[in-house]
């Protein structure tokens, strides 16, 4: 049996290599029909007229180093373009300029009075029509240009990840052809070859196995059904013990109840019929049931008179008692009555008696006195309270007076100082009056300066280059603020740029009290954060004006020269830029940088083959 489970798991493992070899060959038949696919789309793509005397053999980088290189005819185009456009913007401006000229009124950019040679020129407009189409055609072009470069680097990356597939699917093609190879050494069986004979050997086998288990559950079944049997022996051997023992109880009871029985006699009633003797005993089972329903309720009656004696024993008792300390407290009232007789007018108890027989109306005199000791109380508590407050002090008359003279004084005084409040509070009416004139006049006055400020503006914009120094100010101002929102954060909020008015850039000093300082105090790093803020804000102008889309640019050099601190800052610098979605190109021949930055590329300078690049996502 185990030497044919061996042979059935060998032939089952050799059946599921087979199977991963098919589906091995199907995936690199499936990689080499995409690998087809890419190569036709490839050729399709480069039907296109801007791949016109590419040679069709060239790899992908060779395309798109041509295409780069169109790219950038391309925007030298426009940059000229631009240039033209801006030339003639400018004398289209002169234009409108010169025809505003009026003899006698100062020139807006020269101030002369006189203009005696204007400008003329002809209308530019068609001109710059055509010149916006060239550029609409040239940003077309980019544009086609950039969907087939992206087209291209997509092609080329699927190329590469089936090539990559197709390599892999190779290595275990072969490794799973050892594997197969392997597993047919494994086969020892030299007599079982045949996998129908060794199939049906299994069969009968398991045949024989599966009637041996039926045998075995019923060998186990006749085992439980004989513990079943042994089980029930015991119960009913315990139960026949049971019994025996409860008839010897029966029997004993029975002697012991015939041993009790004195008035009747059992022999006399041997002859006796039994329905007679159940007549009997039923008509004494009544008879004995009467009896002890009798002798309950006459128990349960004489408790009760019991109780009802003892209380009505207790109540006269009680009674008793209470009778005895009346009949002494009538006496000791009676013995008060003629103490108070004697002492009060009254000749005998019948004049007290005719008195009090006279109607009082009882709720009227409660209320009375209710009144009286209210009032009592509370005189009292009065009378408490003004002995503490007095204590040990004195009344003094003349004390008294002179008190009552100061008082006096003092509501004098508290008249004359109603009398001045008023009087201040009219001047301060008058003065809030003034306050709030001033205030409209303040007013007034810096709206007038601020007009004169503005006046002297325009005034000195006028004279020679001061237009032109206004609107450097004014932009350079915006460039100074537009990188100080990310100066001040990459400093950790230590520093900010500031400009002065000669239109140079000092530096705020937060850590330091706010103080200015040169830019030339700062360190390495912090010149290159600087530096930094400055390009990227000028560079967000940029592409604010151009309406550009692109959001990338280089760095190049400027690192060696900064020590291991001012790197790290740099370091930290870049690498925060990628949070705003900005894409920095670093040319450097600092070693630290490849460490810091993942995805660069490498320039190795072959003294036989020249320039080489290597990529770092490939090494």
């Amino acid at each position: 049996q185990s030497v044919l489970s061996a042979i059935k798991t060998w032939y089952i493992e050799k059946h599921h290599l087979d199977n991963q070899l098919l589906d091995i060959e199907y995936e690199l038949n499936k990689y080499h029909q995409q690998e087809k696919e890419i190569r036709e789309a490839t050729l399709r793509l480069l039907s296109d007229p801007l791949f016109e005397g590419f040679p069709k053999d060239a790899g992908y980088e060779e395309y798109g180093r041509r295409l780069s290189a169109a790219a950038g005819k391309i925007k030298e185009k426009q940059v000229e373009l631009a240039e033209q456009e801006s030339h003639l913007r400018v004398k289209e401006q002169l234009k409108a300029y010169a025809e505003a000229l009026e003899e006698g009124k100062p020139c807006p950019v020269c101030g002369s009075l006189h203009h005696p040679d204007r400008l003329k020129s002809e209308a530019y407009d068609e001109t710059l029509r055509l010149l916006a189409a060239q550029k609409q055609s040239l940003e077309q072009q980019l544009n086609q240009i950039a969907a087939l470069e992206k087209e291209l680097n997509l092609l080329e990356n699927r190329q590469m990840q089936i090539l990559s597939n197709i390599e892999e699917q190779h290595n275990k093609k072969k490794g799973q052809q050892e594997k197969i190879a392997s597993h047919l050494r494994q086969f020892v069986w030299k007599e079982n070859h045949d996998e129908t004979m060794v199939n049906e050997a299994f069969q009968m086998a398991k045949q024989i196995q599966e009637a041996l288990k039926k045998l075995e559950g019923d060998l186990q079944k006749a085992d439980k059904e004989l513990e079943k049997l042994e089980l029930n022996r015991e119960l009913f051997r315990e139960e026949l013990e049971k019994i025996k023992t409860s008839l010897t109880v029966h029997q004993t009871e029975l002697k012991t109840i015939g041993q009790q029985l004195q008035r009747i006699q059992p022999d006399q009633y041997c002859q006796t019929p039994v329905q007679l003797i159940e007549e009997e005993k039923n008509r004494l089972l009544k008879e004995y049931v009467r009896i002890e329903k009798e002798y309950t309720e006459s128990s349960n009656l004489l408790m009760e008179r019991k109780k009802r004696k003892d209380t009505l024993t207790g109540s006269l008792t009680s009674n008793r008692k209470e009778l005895e300390q009346e009949l002494t407290a009538i006496d000791q009232l009676k013995k008060e009555v003629d103490i108070q007789l004697a002492k009060s007018s009254f000749q005998s108890m019948e004049e007290v008696i005719d008195i009090l027989s006279d109607p009082i109306d009882t709720e009227a005199e409660k209320q009375r006195l209710t009144r009286f000791k209210e009032q009592l109380l509370h005189n009292s508590s009065t009378l408490q309270q003004l002995r503490i407050e007095v204590g040990n002090r004195v009344y003094d008359a003349v004390a008294h007076q002179a008190l009552l003279g100061e008082i006096a004084t003092l509501r004098e005084q508290i008249t004359r100082k109603i009398q001045e409040q008023g009087k201040t509070a009219e001047q301060l009416k008058k003065l809030q009056k003034d306050l709030e004139s001033q205030i409209l006049l303040r007013k007034a006055l810096e709206d007038l300066e601020v007009r004169a400020e503005n006046i002297r503006t325009l005034k000195s914009l006028f004279k020679a280059s001061g237009f032109v120094d206004y609107i450097s100010s004014v932009y350079l101002q915006h460039l100074c603020n537009a990188a100080n929102d990310r100066f001040f954060q990459l400093t950790r909020q230590k520093l900010s740029l500031e400009i002065t008015p000669d239109n140079t850039f000092q530096v705020r000093d937060f850590m330091n009290g706010g103080k200015i300082r040169s830019v030339k105090t700062l360190s390495g790093g912090q010149t290159f954060q600087a530096s930094l803020s400055l390009a990227l804000a000028l560079a967000d102008n940029i592409q604010k004006v151009t309406q550009s889309n692109q959001n990338f640019f280089f760095l190049d050099e400027g690192f060696g020269s900064l020590d291991k601190e001012s790197l790290d800052i740099v370091f930290d610098t870049l690498k925060s830029l990628r949070k705003e979605n900005r894409i920095v190109g670093v040319i450097s021949h600092v070693e630290e940088m490849q460490q810091e930055i993942e995805v660069h590329l490498r320039i190795e300078n072959h003294e036989e083959r020249g320039s080489i690049i290597h990529r770092s996502w490939e090494e």
